[in-house]
């Protein structure tokens, strides 16, 4: 029993030995290992750390170059709006008396000309819409499509200098501006256009406007340094007030949303242009025609030349004058006058600018003989 149980104790023992040289063959392998792991986690570690800071410059420059760009345009936009702030408050404190110039916020614009606003006239490059602001009745001048980014800040500041001083009893002064939208005001009032009257004013009343026009024109004319032209005169952009006063209004629009207006607005070879379109304005008072196409054309067929007109009979001219004039001229009373407006309008829109006649010498005063 002793033997077997002695034989029995070294063959119990052998697994246990095997056991734990199996235990302890775990701890070398993994030694050897680690060092392997530990390169390749390394390794990853710092390619992903190269690539986020890559990224990072990268996006940072973007991202810089995007932050210095707005600031720019955000500062030069805010000192502008701060210039005529100032610029305001000065002219308040020198004359008590002026008209007040008030720099309108990009959301008041965006009011000004909502779905709530009346449209009153557009062109290629602006619309004009009316509604109420602060209890007056305003008309808003805004650019078109992409237009506003098109015009530099700097530029439409000078044209609002140019624009903001003038004062004249036939030009419709502005109330104010936005330089973020581009955008012009000036106050609408109880008025309309002489375009909605024009089929129905007496003579005299036409005289007067003829006259009041003529009279804004050459303000605009003379203007120091350098004049400033009207570029798209024509009934609708003729403000026409209570007691029969006209007033120019959008002069220099159709030059100020374009690329080059600081040249345009002040062009003195503009100049005869604008003579050109008073003479199609003095043509349409007379005939009542708002088509402008052709209006000069059927006028000279009926008309025929100044010294050949004169040469016919009373009788004769007033049977010309029946076939170009308004139904309300039908009258012996104004046929001489009324002669005399169409062939000074004639004058005045001649191809040939050095035909036209002087707006100071010759076209107002010939208008002014006419008032009775």
């Amino acid at each position: 029993m002793v033997g077997g149980g002695g034989h029995q104790n070294p063959a119990a023992a052998q697994p246990v030995k095997r056991e734990k040289a199996k235990v302890q063959k775990n701890p070398h392998q993994q030694a050897e290992e680690k060092p392997m792991d530990v390169a390749v986690g390394i390794f990853v570690v710092v390619v992903g750390a190269i690539i986020a800071i890559a990224a990072f410059i990268l996006l940072g420059a973007v991202m810089v170059t995007l932050a210095i760009v707005t600031i720019v345009v955000v500062g030069v936009v805010t000192a502008a709006q701060q210039y005529l702030e100032q610029a305001n408050k000065n002219k308040a404190s020198r004359s008590s008396g002026g008209n007040k110039f008030i720099v309108f916020k990009p959301s008041e614009i965006d009011a000004a000309v909502s779905k709530r606003a009346k449209w009153l006239r557009g062109t290629a490059t602006y619309n004009v819409y009316r509604s109420d602001f602060d209890g007056m009745d305003i008309a808003t001048t805004v650019p078109k499509g992409t237009l506003p980014e098109l015009i530099l800040v700097q530029e439409f500041h000078q044209a609002i200098e140019i624009l903001r001083n003038i004062s004249h009893p036939n030009v419709v002064p502005f109330l104010g501006a936005c330089i973020g939208k581009r955008a012009i005001v000036y106050r609408f009032g109880e008025n309309s256009t002489l375009e909605s009257h024009l089929k129905y004013l007496t003579w005299e009343i036409r005289v007067k406007s003829a006259a009041s026009i003529c009279s804004g024109l050459m303000f605009l004319h003379s203007r120091k340094p350098k004049p400033i032209i009207h570029g798209d005169l024509k009934p609708s952009n003729i403000i026409f007030r209570p007691g029969n006063v006209c007033m120019l209004s959008d002069f220099g629009m159709c030059y100020l949303y374009s690329k080059e207006f600081g040249r345009l607005i002040t062009d003195p070879c503009k100049i005869q242009l604008d003579v050109s379109a008073l003479g199609i304005v003095l043509l349409q008072l007379v005939t009542g025609k708002l088509d402008a196409n052709g209006l000069r054309e059927r006028v000279i067929y009926y008309l025929g030349d100044a010294k050949g007109f004169y040469k016919k009979t009373s009788s004769q001219q007033r049977k010309i004058l029946e076939k170009i004039v308004n139904l309300e001229l039908k009258t012996d009373r104004t046929s001489e006058d009324v002669a005399r407006m169409l062939f000074l309008g004639l004058r005045c829109s001649d191809p040939i600018s050095k035909n036209h006649p002087s707006l100071a010498t010759e076209v107002l005063p010939q208008i002014e003989s006419m008032k009775k």
